[in-house]
């Protein structure tokens, strides 16, 4: 595959090269011949329409390769998160747009924004559009294309706009019927309207990019779909194999502490200490094997009728009250539909790596505030701790990824794993040395 798409740009080269080199030949052996006939029709009208027809040429060979090289990026890259900043980049160059942004829908139901070129981050990181709300969220909703004539005969839509709408176009990024996403470009040079040619061309684009990222998706689905089954496969059987033979363990310590205690041999600092470190041991093995097994199997939650604001008490009741605090800004008598004891285990997962984060600090301080936003239950915990680096933050909910010397990889995972039970999800922001915070959202 990857060998065809070079060998298709190799060819689109040479054929802007053949092109070019004809360009000139072609004009000047018309003139040539229309010396002999100019009755029917003059040099300089001739010259006007084969110029014409070589920069419609031009155009569609520059087209061709801007499709070529958008295909090649989204199948080509090991990173799929990162690709979209370079396809925007390539698409605002051929329309000559200072602006540009790729939104895709995420597991909150709302566009975020994907790629972008002349967009600060802060607000890039921001912006959640429902869809049907705002230009963007309309065309993701109906599929069709919103550009500067739209907006001139609209004026509710060219009123909320904070720029010029002449040099606007959305365009739905598209596979069969499936709308996966919206292109958004503006302030064209000089302010230039979208002709109609390159409106259509716009829509091939919105089709291509749909096309290679639902390839690209299901190549990555499977991929992970196939890795976890290898990994959870064979992780069960190992730990069927080692559960046993840890239970007899874990029972003959117990055994051996009870006959030490009785013989009064217990008091021996060293055995006392050995004792006390292989139970530890055998507890973590024990935690790691449940945990795998658990991930494996899948996560199966019964819900239940929880007073939120209760629930959420006894949970920071296990903590320090001058390290963590509960800001809650629901009704106190609001209840709520959820597996109690996982989202138990997830928030004392948080809240306890944040207590890991603060080990080193003097100013320890662990936020928890629950807010009403949209139709979610946002859970914030919010920490001033060590935070998490930048090229590890969005490996940290993969499986059996950790930076622990005694971590097995599960915990974050895990709490995905819970939240997505309950048709939720959670977002993380971390800053080196200033802290992490935590979002959960959880349907109402």
């Amino acid at each position: 595959m990857l060998i065809i798409m070079i060998i298709e740009l190799i060819i689109i080269i040479l054929l802007i090269k053949i092109y070019l080199k004809l360009k000139n030949r072609v004009i000047k052996l018309s003139s040539k011949f229309l010396e002999k006939d100019t009755k029917t029709l003059k040099i300089s009208e001739l010259e006007n329409r084969l110029e014409k027809k070589y920069e419609y040429i031009e155009n569609e060979l520059v087209r061709k390769e801007v499709l070529f090289k958008i295909s090649y990026i989204v199948n080509g890259s090991e990173e799929y998160k990162d690709i979209f900043d370079e396809v925007i980049s390539i698409i605002s160059e051929l329309f000559k747009s200072k602006k540009g942004s790729i939104l895709l829908l995420g597991d909150d139901g709302k566009l975020f924004i994907a790629g972008s070129l002349g967009i600060d981050e802060n607000i890039k990181n921001k912006i959640r559009i429902i869809p049907g709300e705002g230009i963007a969220g309309k065309v993701y909703e109906k599929g069709e294309i919103i550009y500067a004539k739209d907006i001139e005969l609209d004026l509710n839509m060219k009123n909320k706009m904070s720029y010029n709408s002449n040099s606007f176009a959305s365009i739905p990024i598209k596979h069969g019927n499936d709308i996966i996403g919206v292109i958004n470009l503006s302030e064209r040079e000089n302010n230039k309207i979208f002709e109609i040619d390159e409106v259509n061309f716009l829509k091939v684009v919105g089709m291509q990019l749909g096309l290679v990222i639902h390839n690209r998706m299901l190549v990555i689905n499977k991929f992970r779909k196939t890795r976890l089954e290898l990994v959870g496969n064979m992780a069960a059987k190992i730990v069927h194999e080692i559960k046993n033979p840890l239970n007899s363990i874990s029972g003959m310590l117990q055994l051996l502490q009870f006959r030490l205690e009785k013989l009064e041999i217990i008091n021996d600092e060293k055995l006392r200490k050995y004792s006390e470190v292989l139970k530890e041991e055998t507890n973590r093995l024990k935690k790691l094997s449940n945990e795998i097994l658990e991930y494996t199997k899948g996560i199966k939650i019964e819900k239940n009728e929880v007073n939120l604001f209760e629930f959420m008490k006894d949970i920071v009741y296990l903590y320090d009250e001058r390290i963590v605090e509960l800001s809650y800004e629901l009704a106190e008598n609001k209840i709520v539909s959820l597996d109690n004891e996982k989202i138990k285990e997830v928030l004392i997962n948080l809240i306890n790596n944040s207590m890991e984060a603060l080990k080193k600090r003097d100013d320890k301080k662990i936020k928890v505030r629950v807010v009403k936003i949209d139709s979610y239950i946002e859970i914030k915990i919010e920490d001033n701790g060590s935070g998490i680096p930048k090229e590890i933050i969005k490996e940290i909910f993969e499986p059996f990824y950790t930076t622990k010397s005694t971590g097995t990889g599960l915990g974050l995972a895990i709490c995905k794993q819970i939240i997505e039970s309950h048709n939720g999800y959670i977002e993380v922001e971390s800053e080196v040395n200033r802290g992490t915070e935590f979002r959960l959202y959880l349907p109402i």
